[in-house]
């Protein structure tokens, strides 16, 4: 072939090597532009179902709570009325705390601490010797957050399932250990109790999961406690909520 042939040939060819090239790259970030779209919708609509699940579960805590509640301000306003005045204010911080907080999704462990405390006398009062508690003293609270309303949910979790009696109490330990804060209870099991397939503790687990954060539960290597290690969340791992 003459030589200005096989060049313009090659000139050919190559200007089809590099529009093709050219072609091939467009195409490719165009899909992996379209894969990463499809993961953060999916991983956005994973968000909302957990968050959705969760919320349902703390809208069944609170007709729960008001009704027990208020039977025992019932029979306190009879026999004392100064801790009946007590007991109102704690049961008000405690709802308050849900009104403020009903669209939030973590919380800093403060904020939290100070709304089991305030639960933890309304339990001492309605259940007196029944139910104890072993709280860490004069340690300072671990910064970071934690899910709304799940050492409230953890607690109740053990009152529900465990028989509580004065001469056998219900003890429930809370203790700060490294990046996570433990909850765990003697062993008494209702025996009327169904099976219990632990849905508030499985929606709590999948809420974290999205923190890549993973909630512990189960009986401790004794086999007569049940614990709950819940991990704290740093600030820069959690999503504005």
């Amino acid at each position: 072939f003459p030589s200005h042939d096989i060049t313009n040939g090659l000139l050919t060819g190559l200007s089809i090597f590099l529009a093709f090239t050219l072609n091939l790259g467009v195409i490719s970030q165009y899909l992996v532009s379209r894969w990463k779209d499809s993961l953060t919708q999916a991983a956005n609509l994973e968000k909302e179902a957990a968050e959705l699940r969760y919320g349902m579960l703390k809208d069944q805590v609170n007709p729960h709570f008001l009704f027990n509640a208020f039977s025992s301000l019932q029979a306190l306003i009879q026999l004392n009325p100064e801790m009946a005045t007590a007991y109102v204010q704690d049961m008000a911080a405690v709802y308050r705390y849900h009104l403020e907080h009903d669209k939030q999704v973590l919380v800093e462990v403060e904020e939290e601490w100070k709304m089991i405390t305030r639960y933890i006398k309304l339990l001492q009062t309605r259940y007196e010797k029944g139910i104890q508690f072993l709280l860490p003293e004069n340690e300072p609270r671990p910064a970071g957050k934690i899910p709304v309303l799940s050492l409230r949910l953890i607690v109740d979790n053990a009152i529900k399932h465990n028989e509580i009696h004065a001469e056998r109490p219900l003890i429930i330990q809370i203790e700060w250990k490294e990046g996570e804060i433990k909850i765990s209870n003697n062993l008494n099991p209702k025996n009327h109790l169904n099976e219990s397939h632990q849905q508030g503790l499985k929606h709590l687990s999948s809420l974290l999961q999205l923190f890549n954060q993973t909630l512990i539960f189960g009986k401790d290597i004794t086999g007569k406690n049940w614990e709950v290690r819940i991990p704290i969340i740093n600030a820069h791992d959690a999503f504005d909520n």
